[in-house]
């Protein structure tokens, strides 16, 4: 509810940004003839979060890959999982690619059969890591719920880490735990 809130705020902000400066653009008018949308003191802070450098909305950020990936560590409660993706169309590493994790809502949580459930990948909160020159990616403080492993970008190209069923394949990670995935092979070429 607290994201639709935020989002809701986001979104009238980004209205009258856009009214605002409409009003600027047109040349024929003038500000004694229109009145104003906002007071002046909210103009100065619709503006001043509106400038190209600050993000009106919340965005994962990826975790880069550390040159030495021995030494990480899990917090208590939550998981780092890392793992190499492998394209089943070359037969290499897959570079500089997002890689995602969409969490996993099952028709029957106690069940959680893959073939009722459904994913969903939220751009700003889902756990996103970007792959390196070997293909690693590397997630840390992931919360330890039922995951999909999304690879590609959320519009053009993406795939799915899938069974020997041809499903999507389920993941969790405990709390406290640091997970390899090892190699995970997709049919996806960057």
């Amino acid at each position: 509810m607290r994201r639709m809130y935020t989002l809701a705020v986001v979104l009238l902000a980004v209205i009258v940004v856009v009214a605002c400066s409409n009003q600027a653009a047109d040349e024929s008018s003038t500000t004694e003839s229109t009145p104003a949308l906002i007071g002046e003191g909210m103009a100065t802070v619709v503006s001043e979060l509106a400038t190209p450098m600050v993000s009106l909305l919340p965005t994962a950020t990826p975790f880069i890959v550390p040159a030495d990936i021995r030494g990480i560590e899990a917090a208590p409660d939550s998981a780092v999982v890392m793992g190499r993706l492998i394209s089943s169309i070359t037969s290499l590493p897959i570079t500089d690619t997002s890689v995602r994790l969409a969490e996993i809502y099952y028709a029957d949580p106690e069940v959680k059969d893959p073939a009722t459930g459904a994913w969903a990948m939220d751009n700003a909160f889902s756990p996103y890591a970007l792959t390196n020159d070997d293909g690693l990616f590397v997630f840390r403080d992931v919360e330890p719920k039922d995951y999909v492993v999304y690879v590609g970008d959320m519009i053009y190209r993406w795939t799915v880490a899938v069974n020997e069923d041809g499903l999507p394949r389920p993941y969790y990670f405990e709390p406290g735990t640091v997970t390899d995935l090892g190699d995970i092979v997709v049919d996806f070429e960057p």
